[in-house]
């Protein structure tokens, strides 16, 4: 089982606020849990979607991505909290990714988006959600409810390109100044918190 959310070491018993990055499905066996997770860079360096919210986050407050995880391993936390579209987990060398994520009844995409909003101590941190690559057909319906639920609870949200290095540069032109600047304030509440 895959948590709906995770979030590195110590963040969800911290204050300090949140940024939201929602990817497609985990890179995992299995189905997603109704419950908070730990995620850990350390455990897999390689991770491309991790990696490149870090790397992300990292330019847009003028740093790099090695600083900027070893800040978050000093304060044993993150600003960054990590989530997925879909509750059903696919891995990544699973050729019919498209057939598998349309099989997944509409019903279940929209109860599982309503549970990752559901964790209201949770989302009352967090300043700004980044749904990432979620423009094809088979994201649709979670999409949708994932603007909803941000309409809801008042929170600012950008679509931007599916969180992969080669899409970095895409993703920055992505943010405009009012989300470049959530980010920069989130990060300088994180750093304060230190």
């Amino acid at each position: 089982m895959h948590p709906i959310i995770v979030a590195f070491e110590q963040t969800l018993q911290a204050d300090f606020p949140l940024i939201l990055a929602i990817g497609r499905e985990p890179n995992n066996e299995g189905l997603v849990e109704n419950c908070l997770g730990l995620y850990d860079f350390r455990w897999s360096p390689r991770c491309a979607f991790w990696n490149t919210a870090y790397s992300v986050m990292a330019r847009t407050i003028g740093t790099n991505t090695y600083n900027l995880k070893q800040q978050c391993v000093a304060q044993q936390g993150s600003p960054i909290i990590l989530a997925d579209a879909l509750p059903r987990c696919i891995p990544t060398h699973v050729g019919n990714k498209q057939e598998l994520r349309a099989a997944i009844p509409p019903e279940t995409v929209l109860a599982h988006i309503s549970n990752m909003f559901s964790y209201n101590e949770v989302m009352a941190r967090v300043r700004l959600v980044l749904p990432a690559g979620l423009d094809g057909v088979a994201f649709a319906g979670a999409r949708q409810a994932i603007i909803q639920q941000c309409t809801d609870h008042c929170l600012p949200y950008k679509e931007i390109p599916f969180l992969y290095p080669t899409n970095t540069p895409k993703i920055q032109q992505a943010l405009s100044d009012s989300e470049t600047a959530i980010i920069r304030n989130v990060f300088a509440h994180f750093r304060a918190a230190a």
